[in-house]
């Protein structure tokens, strides 16, 4: 029959569903000349490979979780499914056919990692240090950072409110990663990056407790910058991740960028509710 069937493929991890509907026959990918594709799973709270039998971070608690499974890469064309692919030892080194795809990881206990242009093309293709979000506790959320080959380093900071019960605002950043210290309020860089490679490199990732009333800024700079060309051939993305979604934005597209400076969000602290950056409600510092 020339019809098309319809099926969903669930792709299944603690606290989310994943759904793929199949649209296209497979595709006929012939001869096609191979490319190779370079990966590796990091936790994106203490930066360590997730390997099986490796200890890493919980996103709360050091060392609390050992990896039991490897990291699994499925690659779409449109949204057939192609290969699944699962790493080795953390890590993922393999030719493909070249072409453009998307691709989605999974490793159990930690958030789905979506590419959307996951090409392959005839050099080696590095994909870098990808930084899987362990599942937060409840009323928690976290950003985390990432960003290609240049600059060698970007720095997340985050303008933290002042606790209505007492103290100042504050400001999470490499100098300062603590803000409402021993408090279900605690915000906390837990994990400061640097000298990113030729393969890229880790994420920088902060982790908000609870919020209070009042705003929330976030943005990230790139360090000892000269003008923003730096973060405008960055690649870089800021994805959100709360309970009930999760937001990727992309430096040149959402917020925007003064200087060595991308604004990127800010969240009313009372209604929880996240908004994309401008010069009015996120004032350059």
């Amino acid at each position: 029959s020339s019809t098309i069937p319809r099926v969903l493929h669930p792709f299944l991890t603690p606290g989310e569903v994943t759904l793929i509907k199949d649209r296209n026959p497979f595709p006929d990918l012939g001869q096609s000349a191979s490319g190779r594709l370079v990966a590796k799973g990091i936790d994106a709270v203490d930066g360590k490979t997730l390997s099986r039998g490796r200890k890493v971070s919980n996103g709360y608690v050091e060392s609390a979780w050992k990896i039991d499974e490897e990291v699994t890469m499925r690659v779409f064309k449109g949204s057939t499914l192609l290969f699944e692919l699962p790493f080795n030892n953390g890590k993922l080194d393999t030719d493909l056919p070249q072409g453009q795809y998307s691709c989605i990881l999974t490793i159990p206990r930690f958030y789905a990692y979506f590419i959307r242009d996951c090409a392959v093309g005839s050099q080696t293709n590095y994909l870098g240090d990808l930084g899987f979000s362990p599942m937060l506790n409840p009323g928690n959320t976290r950003v985390v950072l990432n960003w290609g080959a240049r600059p060698s380093d970007l720095d997340s900071y985050l303008r933290v409110p002042p606790d209505p019960s007492g103290g100042d605002e504050c400001k999470v950043w490499y100098r300062n990663k603590v803000c409402n210290a021993n408090s279900i309020k605690v915000c906390h860089l837990d994990l400061d990056a640097t000298s990113h490679g030729r393969r890229g490199g880790k994420p920088e990732t902060i982790t908000f407790g609870v919020l209070t009333t009042g705003k929330y800024i976030f943005w990230a700079s790139e360090y000892r910058g000269r003008n923003e060309q730096g973060l405008l051939n960055s690649g870089a993305t800021a994805t959100f991740y709360s309970e009930g979604y999760q937001v990727r934005y992309r430096v040149g597209r959402d917020g925007y960028v003064d200087g060595i400076n991308w604004y990127v969000f800010w969240i009313d602290g009372a209604t929880k509710e996240i908004h994309i950056c401008d010069r009015e409600s996120c004032p350059p510092v």
